[in-house]
Formats: structure tokens, sequence, C-alpha cells
């Protein structure tokens, strides 16, 4: 057993060290994927994207095994193509229980129950594959900082069933707090847009929406945009406790 760990955790670090140099002391990420291509490609790119130091895993039961030896700062779990249901909840709870590092799941879909399930088994992050990779490096930073995330939708999406849609619904609640503007680049934000795509669909100028992200950040006393969705969702769930007072 110890000679195949440590083929597994050799050959992790042979292809997922931050291309960068001067990253030492750099975020350890564990992620575990069964599928070799897409635990490749998924290492590869939060290594040479983000910069973290990543160790690659087939199973949890490996992970569980690295982990005695590697201490991690965050854990991404890939559920992505099993179908719905299954033993997910099952596998994440041992997880939860045997690792102690904060865990985000990478799952097909953006569905309310799927990301309740995820949470109840006690994951502090939910990212999709219908996500782009800044967003998911986001979510593994904040997670890895003591928060949680999870997808604007899932909160947007139990507003008021009347109201003219999700965006409607987020920018009403948001309405006593930001001006309309700032609140359509929240919106946006919380879709997970680039602050260009964000300019185009406004109208305005990319050095525009810069500005208004800025004053965003200070009201809500956030770091990142990440930490804006998640704020922003918390202040749509009602849920204010904990959360930084808007000024």
């Amino acid at each position: 057993m110890e000679s195949k760990l440590n083929g597994i955790v050799q050959n992790a670090d042979a292809i997922t060290r931050p291309s960068r140099r001067g990253d030492e002391g750099a975020p350890t990420v564990i992620v575990v994927e069964k599928r070799p291509l897409m635990r490749d490609l998924l290492s590869r790119s939060l290594a040479r994207t983000a910069g973290f130091e990543v160790l690659a895993i087939a199973t949890v039961d490996e992970c569980i095994e690295v982990a005695k030896t590697h201490d991690a700062t965050v854990i991404l779990i890939s559920v992505a193509g099993d179908p719905d249901g299954g033993d997910t909840q099952q596998i994440l709870r041992r997880a939860t229980q045997a690792l102690g590092a904060p865990i985000v799941v990478l799952r097909d879909g953006e569905e309310l129950h799927q990301v309740r399930s995820v949470l109840q088994a006690g994951a502090r992050g939910y990212v999709s594959t219908g996500m782009s990779l800044d967003v998911a490096i986001e979510a593994l930073r904040l997670v890895r900082a003591g928060g949680q995330y999870f997808p604007a939708s899932c909160i947007i999406g139990m507003g008021d069933a009347n109201s003219a849609g999700p965006a409607s619904s987020l920018q009403s609640h948001l309405s006593g707090i930001f001006t309309a503007r700032q609140a359509a680049v929240v919106d946006a934000v919380c879709q997970g847009k680039a602050n260009k795509i964000i300019a185009y669909e406004l109208k305005m100028r990319e050095s525009t929406v810069k500005v208004h992200l800025r004053s965003i950040m200070k009201k809500l006393k956030a770091t990142n945009r990440t930490e804006v969705a998640y704020i922003a969702n918390q202040l749509v769930a009602g849920n204010h406790s904990g959360l930084p007072r808007a000024a």
C-alpha cells in the first residue's frame, strides 16, 4: 500500500506544480477525479492558472490516505459524470468525516436539490461544470479562507415565482443597498460574467464596470468578486447574520 501511495503522490507532484517560480508555500489542493484525462486537465489548469500545488487523486479512499501525510488547504472532489443521486452523498459524508480540510464539490448541474444534498453532506462549496475556470478558482480560494460558495442561481431560484425573472428578483432585493446600475452589475457578477460581457450587456465602458465593482466591494466589505456573489446570495436569502453592513 505504501509503495502504491508513494507512486500516486509522486505522479501527481510531477505534473501539477505551479509553472511560475517563487510560489513556495502556495496553497495545496487535492483534486479527486476518477477519470484520468479529466483529472490531468483539471489539475494542470489549477496549478498553472491559480498557482496552486495540486495533488491529483483518483478516489476518496486514496485521498484519505494521502491526506494523512500531506496537508491540504482545500479538497476538490469531482462527481461530475455520475448519475444524479447514486452514492454521492454517502461518499461525501465519509470524506467530510475523515478529512480535516474543507471540501468543494464539482458536479454537473446547478439544481437546488443537488446543491442542498452536497451541503447537507458537509461540503463547504459547490461548483458546476457550467462555470468558468476563474469562478471555480475564486470559489476554492473563498472556501480556503473560511467561507462557503454555492451558485447564485440556487438562491435566486428560491425567489417569488411570480417575479419577472432571476435578474429582477435579485436586483429588487439589492435596490435598497445599491443604485440600479450597481445592482445590475452585482447580478451579472453572480452569474459569473466577465467585465467585458457586463459592459457590453449593460451598454457601459469596461472602466465604468470596474468603478462600480470597487464601490460594490467597498459597500459589502468584500475583497473579490466571489465574495460579492456570496454576500449578495446571502442578502437575497435573507440571511444577514455575520454579513458586513453595507455602507
